[in-house]
């Protein structure tokens, strides 16, 4: 595992840490309102237990807190070549900067957010662009491929995106009758319609209700031709997460079967709807409707403030128009992939949905669930 040490970049020394080796990391960063799950030791462990990622977090020492943060995972590729991303599975994951009076300004309305005051920046100071030229740096001196930055908002001004994709966040802050007024009729339905299906909910952070979900997360996945990431990753987002109080599942019965479920996460006051799964023959019941309410109500109670529904492709608008229902605030989602060998920010080439999914499709589970656990790895 990579040692803590520093890095220099225009002659400005950097901290390179490993967050697991600090236990007050997760302390440290919830004195921004941007840190997410994504930036916690226990998602670090979660990529370190699952793919054997090293953590290169850069950080701009302000003394008795980091300054400025930019949370880094170098990865290998199959042919042995190194990359970065800030951060693997994570929807977004921007760089934190400490508020200081005078210092920074505020976010533009781009936000996933309200409610609540935010860090992240949509409008480049000293610090960020400090800190992506500095991730530029250490991918020249590391010999990365290339490093990619997962943001919410438009991205770095003037720099080709890589990947562009839709966010929605839903503000949690009103009451529950608000919120639910402020949800699409067609969703307000969905959830009547649930509840008089005579449906029984779980919210839990057990590993069997993890593992219930994942069986509906399987099948889900073979359904929409994407093979399925392994139960060794969700068994560590049990371990590292959910025993620490940082997730729960919800889960929809019918007559003791699990229908439908979602698995959320949360920390500093973010809750992020990271994965959710359905038997398609209970489509009818709309337990999808219930789970998500459910959640909802549930990240409430918790003392959640907002609630990140992650990105969606430009092409999935069924997803999208779903997101859209539950009152949500819909927000840029913008990746940018910086190549070491061509010395520029790259633009994406990716097409749509293609013949593979239409093989994922008739692959058994077993088998799907195998290549996941060997494809993400290099994927991520």
């Amino acid at each position: 595992m990579t040692r803590p040490g520093t890095f220099e970049s225009e002659g400005r020394p950097i901290n390179l840490i490993n967050s697991i080796n600090d236990p007050g990391w997760d302390k440290q960063i919830s004195g921004c309102p941007d840190a997410s799950v994504f930036h916690t030791a226990g998602w670090t462990r979660v990529l370190i237990d699952t793919y054997g990622f090293q953590p290169l977090h850069l950080v701009f020492d302000g003394g008795s807190q980091p300054q400025a943060i930019l949370p880094l995972m170098e990865m290998r590729g199959i042919l042995g070549s190194r990359r970065a991303v800030s951060l693997p599975f994570s929807d977004t994951c921007p760089p934190l900067v400490h508020p200081h009076p005078g210092s920074i300004r505020r976010q533009s309305d781009h936000s996933p957010r309200s409610g609540s005051d935010s860090c992240f920046l949509n409008e480049p100071v000293a610090q960020y662009e400090g800190l992506l030229q500095a991730g530029i740096d250490l991918a020249r001196e590391r010999r990365w491929r290339f490093i990619e930055f997962r943001l919410p908002g438009p991205g770095f001004p003037g720099k080709p995106a890589y990947c562009r994709y839709h966010g929605h966040g839903l503000d949690l802050t009103p009451p529950k009758d608000t919120l639910f007024d402020s949800f699409a009729s067609a969703t307000r339905r969905g959830i009547r319609k649930a509840e008089q299906s005579r449906l029984d909910l779980e919210v839990s952070r057990e590993r069997a209700a993890l593992r219930h979900y994942y069986d509906l997360h399987c099948d889900t996945r073979k359904r929409q031709g994407v093979p399925p990431q392994s139960w060794r990753f969700f068994s560590a987002i049990h371990e590292h997460l959910l025993r620490h109080n940082q997730g729960f599942v919800v889960l929809a019965r019918k007559n003791d079967r699990p229908v439908a479920g979602s698995v959320f996460l949360h920390f500093n006051g973010r809750a992020v709807y990271k994965f959710g799964a359905s038997d398609f023959r209970f489509q009818h019941l709309r337990a999808n409707n219930l789970v998500m309410w459910q959640g909802i109500r549930h990240c409430r109670n918790i003392g959640c403030r907002n609630l990140d529904f992650g990105r969606t492709d430009h092409e999935n608008e069924g997803l999208r128009r779903f997101k859209q229902g539950w009152g949500t605030r819909e927000f840029p989602i913008t990746y940018h992939r910086y190549s070491t060998d061509r010395n520029e920010f790259l633009e994406s080439t990716r097409k749509g949905p293609g013949w593979l999914n239409a093989v994922f499709r008739h692959v058994p589970v077993p088998l799907a669930r195998l290549v996941g656990a060997l494809l993400y790895r290099y994927a991520a």
